[in-house]
């Protein structure tokens, strides 16, 4: 079956716009992450520590889609090459 080329190409740009913004949530995430005050008591610590994680966690999460989405936009550039070559 083959893929009209200029589905491809927005398709590709839509997923190119989705990386991008999800390249920036990653990045405000991670400063946030590395903005959490470290309180003196060990209590307060602990729950400092966790809400950093807790931050830096949703960070690596936006920048793995982030990188699937970048991968989404190699393959329709690819194959939208290719039905042109073959076209």
């Amino acid at each position: 079956m083959m893929v009209n080329p200029m589905e491809l190409g927005a398709m590709s740009k839509v997923f190119a716009a989705l990386a991008a913004l999800l390249w920036l949530v990653s990045a405000v995430l991670w400063w946030l992450s590395a903005s959490v005050e470290i309180r003196d008591s060990v209590d307060a610590i602990v729950a400092d520590l966790q809400r950093a994680g807790s931050w830096n966690s949703w960070a690596a999460a936006s920048a793995c889609v982030a990188a699937l989405a970048s991968c989404a936009v190699a393959l329709c550039e690819m194959f939208s090459e290719q039905q042109r070559g073959t076209a």
